[in-house]
C-alpha cells in the first residue's frame, strides 16, 4: 500500500470520503469494503504516516479511521494534521487508553477496538461526517 494505491474515490464526494491509515493489508481490505459497500468512498488505504500526510496535502476527507502502530511509527503526525484541520477521525486499535497515556491526541479519540466490528465501524462514520463541519465552514 502505498499514497497511490487504491484511491477510489471522487473529487465532488467529499462528504462520504474516509482516509482509512491500516498498515495491515488485509484488515485495511476489510476496511474498505465495509466502508465502501455501505456507499461510502475511501482515501486510501494507505499504511504509513508519511503516505497519509501525503494524502491530506492533496485531498480533503471527511472523517478519518487510524490504526495506532504503522510497523515502525504511530500514526500521531496523521491526528495532528487532522485535529489542525478539524477533520474527524477515530483509531481502529487493540491499544488501549493506558497504552496511548502519553498521547492525548489519540486518548482522547474512540477506539472501535480490533477487530472492527462493521456496525460500529459505520455507526462511527456516519456521527462523525454528520457532525463535521464542512470544509467551508472550518
Amino acid at each position: 500500500m502505498n499514497a497511490d494505491a487504491d484511491q477510489s474515490f471522487d473529487e465532488t464526494g467529499r462528504a462520504g470520503l474516509v482516509l482509512v491509515v491500516e498498515d495491515d493489508y488485509f484488515i485495511a481490505m476489510d476496511l474498505r469494503d465495509t466502508l465502501t459497500g455501505a456507499g461510502y468512498q475511501v482515501l486510501g488505504p494507505v499504511g504509513t504516516a508519511t503516505d497519509a500526510l501525503e494524502l491530506l496535502n492533496k485531498h480533503e476527507p471527511a472523517a478519518a479511521i487510524l490504526d495506532v502502530n504503522l510497523g515502525d511509527h504511530r500514526v500521531t503526525p496523521v491526528a495532528q494534521a487532522l485535529a489542525t484541520r478539524s477533520i474527524p477521525y477515530v483509531l481502529a486499535s487493540a491499544y488501549n487508553d493506558l497504552d496511548l497515556d502519553n498521547e492525548p491526541l489519540l486518548t482522547t479519540a474512540l477506539n472501535l477496538g480490533k477487530p472492527t466490528l462493521p456496525g460500529s465501524l459505520l455507526t462511527a462514520v456516519r456521527q462523525m461526517i454528520s457532525a463535521a463541519p464542512r470544509a467551508d465552514e472550518r
